[in-house]
């Protein structure tokens, strides 16, 4: 009996040491994750600016006016800020945003030789040494370069698919510099330095890099199709539906509603007010109500037949014969659909697009300035009988209307 009490204080007393070593590892691993935790800054700003072809002086100037702007603001504050330049197709340098003496300068942190950042993963490296040098509970990023919306470059490249063998006349909105106003599918002039946003949206994924905003400062990339494909790795998108100046944002300007919290009404006001003399066009989409946009758009398709006659009524925002990008709003207002159907588009558009300004005129290298009659905030391809546009139905945009998934 006597044996059988020691054997079962022992028992309980073994018991309540497990226990409590138990609590103590439990009590250092909450210890460990909340430092873990505070070791991230509160937000990291990625510019990323691959080359460019023609644009390379230009965003060089980006990067300083952003860095100028910062110093008048007073500083980086909570935000972290680097950038990804490539100097050439072969070369890039990661820079961070440093201050020493109150002064700020672009510091190297780490140089990339024939780094393949036009592919999957490629990009993935980059945002992924973003992530492990400036890790952060919230990330944007900036991309500068030239556009071609949801274009597949290879699409942009193969100019004689569809348009017969002689392509001497088929041109580019940026071999088009001669007018009065250069304008800059992102990237440089050829398919190897050019990204496709499906490359994008993986290399984002598999880093785990998930944004607040992007801000394309890039051609045509504020289109609904574009948007359609990010939608899972940003929660908002910042574009202009048409070309923009080969100067891009004014950065200096727009310093401080990109840093911080974002302000993405004073950045498309800034850009505004920035071009208001010459032309301008920019909107803010939030990714997280696409799919009931798209919801809307599918009921309409299947009720509303397309008739080739619309076509030519629509406002366009490019200056490429056939055109191809299209007012989404418009678009559907030529569908004609029921008073109570378009009410449910007009909400999900108002939902999808909180802020969008534009100048009176829109601008295309190509045809010079166009009257803006219809502005939504988003373009579309679906009219498009542009040879461009031969990949539209592998979109998820087109995916999900057709399939309405």
């Amino acid at each position: 009996m006597y044996r059988s009490r020691m054997f079962f204080r022992e028992s309980v007393l073994q018991i309540l040491v497990v226990l409590l070593g138990l609590c103590l590892m439990s009590l250092a691993s909450c210890n460990d994750s909340h430092e873990e935790e505070t070791q991230k800054g509160i937000r990291t700003l990625l510019m990323y600016l691959p080359y460019s072809t023609d644009l390379q002086n230009i965003l060089q100037t980006n990067m300083n006016d952003l860095l100028a702007g910062v110093e008048e603001m007073g500083g980086m504050g909570e935000t972290r800020v680097l950038a990804f330049y490539a100097s050439s197709s072969s070369k890039a340098v990661l820079y961070e945003m440093k201050e020493e003496k109150n002064k700020l300068f672009w510091q190297e942190q780490k140089t990339y030789i024939d780094l393949p950042y036009t592919t999957v993963e490629g990009l993935q490296q980059v945002f992924e040494e973003v992530t492990r040098r400036a890790p952060a509970l919230h990330y944007s990023l900036i991309i500068g370069g030239h556009g071609m919306g949801w274009i597949p470059k290879q699409y942009v490249n193969s100019k004689s698919k569809g348009w017969g063998t002689d392509t001497t006349d088929i041109r580019m909105h940026w071999d088009y510099q001669d007018g009065e106003w250069h304008s800059r599918m992102f990237g440089g002039l050829t398919a190897s330095v050019q990204t496709d946003v499906t490359t994008l949206r993986d290399a984002m994924k598999n880093a785990g890099f998930h944004t607040d905003y992007i801000l394309f400062d890039a051609c045509y990339m504020g289109n609904v199709e574009t948007a359609y494909e990010l939608k899972d790795v940003t929660d908002f998108l910042v574009a202009s539906s048409m070309e923009i100046s080969s100067m891009g944002v004014p950065y200096r300007q727009a310093a401080p509603y990109l840093l911080g919290s974002p302000d993405y009404e004073k950045i498309c006001q800034t850009y505004l007010s920035h071009y208001s003399s010459f032309y301008a066009m920019m909107s803010v989409v939030e990714c997280t109500q696409l799919d009931f946009l798209a919801q809307i758009m599918g009921e309409i398709l299947q009720s509303c037949p397309w008739q080739e006659s619309m076509r030519k009524k629509i406002q366009t925002m490019d200056g490429y014969s056939p055109s191809v990008f299209f007012d989404l709003g418009d678009y559907v207002a030529q569908l004609g659909p029921d008073e109570f159907m378009k009410a449910r588009f007009d909400l999900a558009m108002q939902l999808a697009v909180p802020v969008k300004v534009s100048t009176p005129r829109g601008w295309s290298a190509m045809t010079g300035p166009f009257d803006v009659h219809a502005y939504s905030g988003l373009t579309t391809s679906a009219p498009s009988i542009s040879p461009y546009v031969s990949a539209y139905q592998e979109t998820s945009w087109a995916q999900r209307l057709l399939y309405r998934k």
